[in-house]
């Protein structure tokens, strides 16, 4: 009895053993589909972070790009309205050079006159002494 028993021991063995097989294969497979679900679901939101980051970051840039034209707008008319600005503050600044060195020359040109008027008369007193004294010698 004892051989039956050993071999129904190992029959049931024999069966445990293939079952145990069974399960692990039937365990692997789930928790391999559940690992590939798992893995589809992940890709599927890190795609979507990375989609909405780029749209995120695309709507970021075209909104500094705006503010970038309109500040180069301000300063490009800031710029004009300086350059403008400063030609007629230059312009007023040559004029008025050209003024104050007219004025100089006609000052000068009339103290030049008066000088010469000055020695024009003492020209003369010293030609009408120079005559007196000529006239004297001569008499």
């Amino acid at each position: 009895m004892e051989k039956i028993s050993t071999a129904q021991k190992n029959i049931y063995k024999e069966q445990e053993y293939n079952n145990f097989l069974k399960e692990m294969r039937q365990m692997r497979r789930n928790q391999k589909k559940e690992l590939t679900s798992e893995k589809k679901t992940y890709a599927k939101q890190v795609d979507r972070i990375k989609s909405n980051f780029n749209k995120s970051a695309e709507k970021l840039s075209n909104d500094l790009q705006k503010k970038l034209l309109t500040l180069r707008k301000s300063h490009e008319n800031v710029l004009s309205n300086e350059k403008k600005r400063l030609d007629k503050e230059t312009e007023l600044v040559k004029l008025t050079h050209q003024e104050k060195m007219a004025e100089l020359k006609e000052a000068n040109f009339k103290k030049m006159e008066q000088e010469r008027i000055k020695h024009e008369k003492s020209l003369d007193l010293a030609k009408l002494k120079f005559e007196r004294e000529m006239a004297k010698l001569n008499a």
